[in-house]
């Protein structure tokens, strides 16, 4: 729900309370929405094994990227972020492709992406 990760991972009810906050926003707008699917702001690298179990007693299963647009990072192009997705993604069976929903540029460029993929025998599927 917020990205601040020193106060999502204090302790484990602040990282529940972000995990419900961002469950309530999301059904404020989508009542109907409803998922088990949960990724750790940053990912779950490097976040401790408690959050992790925590997160599964919760009822969720969290997923990472392999593969990121790194549109995170600064203002790329959406031609740059093209390349680093193709860059990113080299060499992988599977791909989970980390990108963010605000980001014009990535939005820009998700079309080449698609279909970059697609010419490479990926196909698309839902978790």
């Amino acid at each position: 729900y917020s990205h601040i990760y020193k106060q999502i991972y204090k302790d484990k009810i602040t990282l529940t309370n972000d995990i419900m906050l961002c469950r309530k926003a999301i059904t404020n707008i989508l009542p109907t929405f409803n998922t088990n699917l949960y990724r750790f702001p940053g990912g779950s690298f490097n976040v401790r094994q408690e959050y992790k179990t925590l997160v599964n007693e919760l009822g969720f299963y969290f997923y990472d990227w392999n593969a990121s647009t790194l549109d995170s990072e600064k203002n790329y192009t959406p031609y740059q972020i093209f390349c680093n997705t193709k860059q990113t993604s080299k060499n992988k069976n599977q791909i989970i492709l980390l990108c963010h929903d605000l980001k014009t540029n990535t939005f820009l460029a998700l079309h080449d992406i698609i279909n970059y993929f697609l010419q490479q025998g990926y196909t698309f599927k839902t978790l």
